[in-house]
């Protein structure tokens, strides 16, 4: 499963339709794209807040 920046974002603010969702939809692995690990750490370095730990999240 190819997993997108908005799933993923979900997933990392732990929102109940996200896991549930991954939770019926298993398979053996989940991918995601350079794009959207860049999209993260971005993210997560403009919320300003302690971005090194939303950085260990998503690594």
């Amino acid at each position: 499963m190819l997993a997108e920046t908005s799933f993923l974002i979900d997933l990392l603010k732990a929102k109940k339709e996200a896991i549930e969702f991954l939770e019926k939809n298993t398979t053996p692995l989940l991918y995601t794209t350079e794009i959207c690990v860049f999209e993260l750490i971005v993210g997560a370095y403009a919320l300003r807040d302690k971005p090194e730990q939303e950085v260990q999240k998503i690594n």
